[in-house]
């Protein structure tokens, strides 16, 4: 599955982090089109374990920016 990720809304500290800390999970290839981070990801496990995967680098990503860029 390919995710893209607007640079100016998603942080790529966390992007690289995420991908870092599911590295167990999926195989990941990250590169930039435009605007955006595309990261694809390949889970590793059973198929019915792919999307609780992704959910969950989603998450990781969006809490890392949210987590970066801290309260204003």
């Amino acid at each position: 599955m390919k995710v893209r990720f607007h640079k100016t809304l998603y942080s790529k500290t966390a992007i690289d982090a995420a991908v870092e800390a599911f590295s167990d999970d999926a195989d990941f290839s990250t590169s930039r089109v435009g605007k955006h981070v595309v990261v694809d990801i390949q889970p590793k496990g059973p198929a019915e374990d792919a999307n609780e995967v992704i959910g969950e680098f989603l998450n990781y990503v969006l809490g890392g920016t949210i987590a970066e860029r801290g309260t204003p």
